[in-house]
């Protein structure tokens, strides 16, 4: 598993340079998720919802960081009803607060309509933890006007 992690926002940036110009209205998808890419030594890979490097920092009985968002598993054990063997390499994803802002404040930039159908996705209640009433409110503040 490499470590080379690209930029959302920059990355999106290259798919919605030209929103203005589309000639239909556009619902705007912003993602609210953080996982864990679980990799096995011999290759086989496995996504663990929920899962957010604090948990993971946390322990570090159970995991060794081996760069920023990467960490090798020491001890077997269970991640949210997920075993796994010492050696596993783990990859966290999440989206930080910051980067939806962002993210949300470049999409308004590039809107050209009236209004817009906001879609959070997933929305469970980890995530309404991480992310309270007033986080998802200033984001969609952001394209009110």
């Amino acid at each position: 598993m490499q470590a080379k992690l690209a930029c959302p926002n920059t990355e999106a940036a290259k798919y919605i340079g030209t929103m203005k110009d589309y000639p239909k209205p556009l619902d705007i998808a912003l993602p609210l998720f953080s996982w864990a890419i679980v990799q096995n030594p011999f290759g086989k890979i496995k996504l663990i919802n929920g899962v957010r490097n604090a948990e993971l920092q946390n322990n570090p009985d159970l995991y060794e960081p081996e760069e920023q968002n990467f960490y090798r598993v020491l001890k077997p054990h269970y991640l949210k009803g997920m075993w796994l063997n010492a050696g596993f390499m783990i990859k966290v994803e999440e989206v930080e607060q910051a980067t939806l802002q962002e993210a949300a404040q470049t999409l308004k930039a590039q809107l050209n309509q009236e209004s817009t159908e906001i879609i959070f996705y997933h929305l469970d209640y980890d995530l309404q933890q991480r992310y309270p009433a007033d986080i998802i409110q200033q984001l969609l503040n952001t394209f009110a006007s």
